[in-house]
């Protein structure tokens, strides 16, 4: 069987703000351990995503023994507040996802307030807890499994020889943190994931299933240093990436089979 080699591994602890890499890659219920929990919904309950608020991408997150630092660029200084690893559960509510109707928690006014003022636009901050049952579309996943506040699936997995594909279309260096993956790894050929349908872990016994292809939006245009859209990446996805329905795809969404942890320099077989 070939072998990869996982060069990274990314959690984003608010849905569409950006992510961090971390060394280890912990798993629960829904897939990565503080994977998209939390999320900025709008006065209607409804998700709010890069695509809404491009700036989300300029937000900056630091790690602390707490929780996570959130820091604002506004007007030459940066507000900031620790968010906690697990969100305030007393005031339940019910927003949208896409299709799906979740409850989630309210993180109250203070958090509001902050995010609020940066996006000048009405939002919320909402929690959703590690036994939150958010079943993942059971046209992809005949079992009854669950995912966070992430777009559909628990995991997404992308390449270092597709984004090497597409920055040499570009003639440019354009990072892995716009596609927002999980994992990364090395070791196949461009766009040979989208064939791959599980993966296997050594040494240890995780397995992951590859059950979708990732349709992209608007957000991999978004350049991540001023917040600007790029239309040259999307041509170069679209030169690339494009399927026979019309979308454009990058990237394979994953499921785990188990909670064994995995790091970075860890090998994946393809089965």
């Amino acid at each position: 069987m070939a072998e990869l080699t996982i060069t990274d591994l990314c959690i984003y602890p608010v849905k569409s703000l950006p992510g961090l890499s971390v060394q280890h890659l912990n798993f629960d219920a829904l897939g990565a351990v503080h994977d998209r929990r939390y999320m900025l919904v709008d006065d209607a309950g409804k998700f709010v995503s890069q695509r809404q608020f491009a700036p989300l991408c300029l937000v900056k997150l630091t790690a602390v023994d707490a929780g996570w630092v959130i820091r604002l660029p506004m007007d030459g200084i940066e507000p900031e507040k620790v968010l906690p690893f697990i969100g305030v559960q007393d005031a339940l509510k019910v927003v949208q996802i896409w299709e799906d109707e979740v409850s989630v928690f309210d993180q109250g006014d203070e958090w509001a307030d902050f995010f609020t003022r940066y996006l000048q636009a009405t939002v919320r901050l909402v929690y959703l807890p590690d036994t939150g049952l958010r079943r993942i579309d059971t046209q992809f996943c005949k079992e009854k499994r669950h995912v966070g506040l992430a777009d559909g699936f628990p995991l997404l997995l992308t390449t270092q020889e597709s984004l090497q594909a597409v920055n040499e279309i570009l003639n440019d260096n354009i990072d892995m943190a716009r596609f927002r993956p999980n994992i990364v790894v090395a070791g196949g050929a461009a766009f040979a994931e989208m064939q791959w349908t599980a993966l296997h872990c050594q040494p240890d016994e995780n397995t992951f299933l590859l059950v979708k292809p990732c349709s992209r939006c608007v957000i991999p245009t978004i350049n991540p240093k001023n917040g600007s859209k790029q239309p040259q990446v999307w041509k170069a996805l679209k030169q690339l990436c494009s399927g026979d329905d019309g979308n454009l795809y990058f990237g394979q969404n994953m499921i785990h089979q188990n909670r064994s942890a995995i790091k970075v320099g860890d090998s994946l077989l393809i089965n």
